[in-house]
């Protein structure tokens, strides 16, 4: 609500109480057909003067209000575009997506070869970059190992005939990875809330 002045509005109230006083105490000063005319006129200035404190008027003070965000996109779906955007670096540096979506098996061995090399190199670089893999087992490959109760069943899976209880002993088939670090590719954009598809690798195009 507008905090409205009085002063002026005060004055031309006490003029209008002064003239009207004037005419019924001291007739003499006021011919008689002039006092309408003066009290319309104060009348008048009344309006203009109500018109001009109650007028809209802009203000100077900067608009605070924030415009509401797009929401914001949830943890998983952050999740899935960087996941998304890994296995872009993939296709990147050695153009895996392009060799597993291609159908080789009309390729010559030769060929087949000389793509596998391309794309081992550039994956590798990504996982040394990524992830500190080691070896579960040191052991070497194809070697008798033994193993005792209470092993950890998530590093070491058991295929053949397998003891119900006790040591096991058996021919290590491969010795496992395991990584003491993941670092996700951030993303520096925000990303919508839902999307209909999770960018990978965008198309190139060749301007001449």
């Amino acid at each position: 609500m507008k905090k409205i002045p009085t002063i002026r509005l005060l004055l031309l109230a006490l003029a209008l109480s002064g003239v009207n006083a004037a005419a019924t105490f001291r007739p003499d000063w006021i011919p008689g057909d002039l006092l309408p005319m003066v009290n319309l006129a104060i009348a008048m200035f009344f309006a203009v003067e109500i018109l001009w404190l109650v007028r809209p008027r802009k203000t100077d003070e900067p608009n605070t209000s924030v415009s509401p965000k797009a929401p914001a996109a949830s943890p998983e779906e952050r999740t899935r575009h960087e996941l998304a955007r890994f296995l872009g670096l993939f296709q990147e540096k050695g153009r895996l997506v392009d060799f597993l979506m291609e159908d080789i098996q009309s390729q010559p061995d030769e060929r087949v070869g000389q793509v596998a090399r391309v794309v081992h190199q550039g994956c590798k670089e990504v996982i040394d970059d990524y992830f500190a893999l080691e070896s579960i087992r040191t052991e070497p490959e194809g070697g008798t190992i033994s193993i005792t109760e209470g092993f950890d069943p998530a590093s070491l899976r058991l295929v053949g005939s397998v003891a119900a209880e006790g040591d096991i002993q058996g021919t290590l088939l491969h010795k496992g990875w395991q990584t003491k670090e993941i670092t996700l590719p951030r993303l520096n954009q925000d990303v919508p809330e839902s999307s209909p598809f999770y960018l990978v690798a965008p198309a190139e195009l060749e301007v001449r």
